[in-house]
């Protein structure tokens, strides 16, 4: 009995949160200004410092992929992923002038 109950309660959570609006359609900027002098730096071939893997790091995150929950799916999630943050990239980091 608790199982159903638990079910019939789940249910429209779960239902709600297929409707519910992407993260995509909510932010208009995916990439911090920082974040874009990072990736940026990289992309011209400047050295892999901490900061600018993790921020490269951080926006592989934020653009939902996950190496361990995806392990599984790899290459074809990681590329889905690079993909994204490359036209995110494309968009939000047009004026980036390297320091």
């Amino acid at each position: 009995m608790m199982k159903i109950v638990l079910a019939c309660l789940t249910l429209p959570v779960l239902l709600a949160a297929c409707a519910a609006p992407s993260a995509d359609s909510l932010s208009s900027a995916h990439i911090t200004p920082q974040q874009c002098q990072d990736l940026a730096a990289l992309k011209a071939g400047a050295a892999p410092t901490h900061q600018r893997l993790t921020s490269e790091v951080a926006v592989l995150l934020t653009a939902d992929y996950n190496p361990v929950t995806e392990a599984d799916t790899y290459p074809g999630s990681f590329h889905h992923a690079q993909r994204r943050v490359n036209d995110w990239y494309a968009n939000d980091c047009r004026d980036v002038r390297l320091e």
